[in-house]
């Protein structure tokens, strides 16, 4: 069983990670430095990796076999740029749509606050 994570979007925000060569490609139970935010960004998007560090471990590459799933790509749960590039984009998309709903519900509480 394994134990949900919270991640704030300011966490996942500042996660680094690095271009990889054209065909670099990270395997299950491996480690590497991009492995960390791909199984970060797959937790944020609700996917269930279960690890944050530099370990690409075989559940967490399970999560990204259904992330690559439900984004029309390869699903063989292996790291590359294109799956990293899809994760970015859909992370950034979510961040934003975070930051717009805790604006709304600030301009909310301002307005009640404020009559």
């Amino acid at each position: 069983h394994i134990a949900a994570v919270y991640l704030d979007s300011s966490d996942v925000g500042s996660v680094r990670y690095s271009l990889m060569e054209e065909d670099e490609v990270i395997e299950p139970d491996a480690v590497a430095p991009n492995a960390r935010p791909v199984q970060i960004y797959l937790q944020y998007l609700g996917y269930h990796a279960d690890r944050t560090d530099e370990y690409f471990s075989p559940a967490s590459s399970e999560a990204l076999k259904q992330f690559q799933l439900d984004y029309g790509l390869d699903a063989n749960g292996k790291i590359d740029q294109k799956t990293l590039d899809e994760l970015l984009e859909a992370t950034g998309l979510r961040l934003n749509e975070t930051r717009d709903t805790e604006d709304a519900w600030l301009q909310a509480v301002n307005q009640l606050m404020n009559q």
